[in-house]
């Protein structure tokens, strides 16, 4: 009796009102079969048996073998239960034995640490933050000094080489000091290569930090987080207590609340390990002192100047003055700002941009390349004039000395070229020079009146420039003879 034959059955029965004899001829079942399922309301679902693992009949002597000597591998056990008869896997045995084997526990020492002797530091992960159009990560910077237990936090969106050192100098600053050790994990920013039985290989950068600050570096081994628990721990209770359903975004904001966060809560609660809080523990701390000058935490990158005058960097692009095309260049990039070097000189200071594919142009630069490519064009017109007659010169000189804007006349004599021929225009300059009228407007009104054949009055556009026009004295010799 399957589900679709007993449905069948009981439609029968109930709406087609048939009989047990009718409902057997008509499922070709029995009688007795027709009246057993009927009785039953719902279809009961099958039931399977447990099946048997080959295992079963061997757990008897694996546990006997185990009491004997509880440090026997796993090998070992299936090999002799194999001579026994166990035709199963290893993999059966091994599940068998998980399940049987106390798991070992690991004991780990509670280190205690003498003041200003180590602080530890590593990365936590806030979240994400979509910046523009990009989703960027939204990482945050831990340092514990490992006696008093205070602790410094700064929120970055990038784990660069630049981050790394700057929040280690801002640790540095806010702690007052610089503890003789830093414990760190085994990230790229600090230690390039740490293989077990050889010497570890720290990052040159870091190394240049720790030089010019004045502590050791001291790697954990691998995946031993244990070994720098007190940072461990400071990130998990920075994302308990300061994260924990706060947004992420304005992240300028975040930092500004964390100084807070620290300076009020964190760093003046009552420790759960010392019972103390670690602000006061904090003075007990015997730190170096720091340095006269602070470490200059830049990134260095050389480039080369496009013919955009355009550096890139982080997938954006910078804008440097255009008079730097093709030349070689030098980024410094720190967490804000991006500074561009060219011969031995800053030529130009961005924001830096935590965008993808964003061109970053600063004004300055394009009206450079405009004004050499407008005193291009002048020059040009320029140029063309003085070829058409040698009275241009002296046009010019006076149109300069009269026009707010001599470049806007020189286009509108430029393209009067376009209408009428060389020569007509050199006769209309030196016609107009004439009447000391040196003006675009006054050039193109002596050419429409002579190709008109008629002689006009002067049109002058601006009431100012009557001023500017001479005329000649009138000859009354003539009117002696009347």
């Amino acid at each position: 009796m399957n589900y679709e034959l007993f449905n069948r059955l009981k439609f029968c029965f109930k709406e087609l009102n048939m009989n047990k004899e009718q409902i057997a001829r008509e499922l070709n079942l029995s009688s007795t079969t027709v009246r057993k399922w009927l009785k039953l309301e719902k279809y009961p679902q099958r039931s399977y048996g447990q099946r048997g693992s080959k295992i079963d009949p061997f757990k008897e002597r694996v546990d006997e073998l185990l009491k004997i000597c509880p440090d026997y591998s796993g090998q070992q056990v299936l090999r002799m239960i194999k001579s026994e008869g166990f035709k199963g896997s290893r993999s059966l045995l091994n599940d068998y034995l998980q399940k049987i084997r106390p798991k070992a526990k690991k004991a780990f020492l509670t280190l205690n640490f003498p003041p200003g002797n180590s602080a530890q530091v590593d990365w936590g992960l806030a979240g994400y933050l979509k910046i523009g159009n990009k989703r960027r990560k939204v990482s945050y910077f831990v340092m514990v000094l490992c006696y008093s237990r205070m602790m410094f936090v700064k929120f970055t969106l990038s784990e660069a080489q630049e981050a790394w050192s700057e929040c280690h100098k801002e640790a540095f600053e806010y702690f007052g000091g610089v503890s003789k050790k830093v414990v760190v994990d085994n990230c790229k920013t600090a230690v390039i290569s740490h293989k077990s039985g050889e010497s570890v290989v720290f990052n040159n950068r870091y190394l240049d930090l720790a030089n010019h600050y004045g502590f050791e570096i001291v790697a954990c081994n691998v995946r031993q987080p244990q070994e720098k628990g007190r940072v461990e721990n400071g990130v998990g209770y920075v994302r308990k207590n300061f994260l924990n359903g706060r947004k992420l975004a304005p992240f300028d904001l975040l930092n500004i609340e964390v100084r807070e966060w620290l300076d009020y809560v964190a760093n003046l609660r009552i420790h759960g390990t010392t019972n103390r809080k670690p602000f006061e523990m904090h003075k007990e701390e015997n730190l170096h002192k720091l340095p006269i000058h602070p470490y200059d935490c830049t990134r260095k990158v050389s480039v080369k100047i496009n013919k955009m005058y355009r550096v890139r960097f982080d997938s954006n692009t910078y804008s440097v003055p255009a008079e730097y095309i093709y030349e070689d260049a030098t980024i410094e990039a720190s967490l804000n700002k991006i500074r561009i070097w060219a011969k031995n000189r800053v030529i130009a200071e961005h924001q830096r941009c935590f965008e993808r594919g964003v061109d970053i142009s600063d004004q300055q630069h394009d009206k450079i390349l405009i004004q050499h490519r407008k005193r291009a064009e002048e020059q040009k017109m320029i140029a063309w004039l003085l070829k058409l007659t040698y009275k241009a010169e002296e046009f010019c000189q006076k149109l300069n000395s009269r026009s707010l804007r001599p470049v806007l006349e020189y286009r509108k004599l430029f393209a009067l070229g376009q209408i009428y021929n060389e020569r007509e225009i050199s006769q209309a300059i030196e016609d107009a020079l004439k009447f000391n009228a040196c003006s675009a407007a006054y050039v193109q009104n002596i050419l429409e009146q002579k190709e008109l054949n008629t002689v006009g009055p002067l049109h002058v556009p601006h009431k100012t420039d009557l001023l500017k026009i001479t005329l000649n004295s009138p000859n009354i010799n003539i009117y002696e003879g009347r």
